[in-house]
């Protein structure tokens, strides 16, 4: 879903072959956020951070994932994120995941967060 957004929707189109079988290759259609019917656009925006429901109560279990332009005239410096992103190969003919940190791990937070009142143990 977010891949479509981005780059477009996912199709395909079929080639006739001489023997009569058809082949087939995966395409974009040029209506996404980073790609559209001229080519790159959106080159001035390095990347999109997607963060699905989230809410105050679960920033344990949800990451916020940073999704990276392939095109981008200043392209984000990947190093400085320290959560999960998309990144283009060294050819940016494809997005690949990169695995980052847990949000709970980055800010000491315990797995069960948040505590509820008279949950957590006193020293």
């Amino acid at each position: 879903m977010v891949m479509n957004a981005l780059f477009g929707d996912e199709g395909a189109t079929f080639y006739p072959l001489p023997s009569g079988v058809s082949n087939h290759k995966l395409t974009r259609a040029p209506n996404g956020a980073f790609r559209g019917p001229q080519g790159p656009q959106n080159t001035r925006v390095s990347g999109v951070i997607i963060c699905s429901d989230l809410l105050w109560g679960n920033i344990t279990k949800i990451n916020p994932v940073l999704w990276h332009n392939p095109w981008a005239t200043l392209p984000y410096d990947q190093d400085l994120w320290p959560f999960p992103q998309h990144v283009p190969n060294s050819d940016k003919t494809r997005i690949e995941p990169k695995p980052g940190e847990n949000v709970a791990d980055f800010f000491g937070l315990p797995a069960d967060w948040p505590i509820q009142e008279g949950e957590q143990d006193l020293e």
